[in-house]
């Protein structure tokens, strides 16, 4: 092959070269001008929605509010319930112990009473001229 072959190839094929290049380049440049309009866009679109975002992180603070409310208020209320609860059996036991003293005293009374037959372990607390015939059960 000659001189002149050789350099018109290698000419040709820096050419080439150099084309697809500049074609990389430009598409290059073409495909980083669409990637900041989309990027705008998403940025647009974005700013649009900030608003309900953040009437939505309000929302769910608001939400979060009335539950610790709810919760403070039941936890108020178990305590309560709690306390009565306490109250109650206090005094089922004081009503238990007034009815043991109760139940002592008429004891003791049927005791000392002429009138209460002890053989049979009744009491004519009623009517002292009341007999176990005439008496109503």
């Amino acid at each position: 092959m000659e001189t002149s072959t050789i350099v018109w190839i290698i000419v040709i094929v820096v050419a080439v070269l150099l084309l697809a290049a500049i074609i990389g380049a430009m598409a290059s440049r073409k495909k980083k001008d669409r990637d900041r309009a989309h990027a705008g866009e998403l940025r647009e679109d974005a700013s649009t929605k900030a608003a309900g975002v953040q009437q939505r992180e309000a929302e769910a603070r608001e939400t979060d509010a009335r539950a610790r409310e709810a919760q403070a208020a039941a936890d108020r209320k178990a305590a309560e319930a709690e306390r009565l609860q306490a109250d109650a059996v206090d005094r089922q036991g004081a009503a238990t112990d007034h009815r043991d003293e109760h139940d002592e005293t008429m004891r003791r009374a049927d005791e000392v009473d002429p009138d209460v037959d002890h053989r049979h372990d009744e009491r004519a607390d009623h009517d002292p001229d009341e007999t176990p015939e005439t008496r109503r059960t």
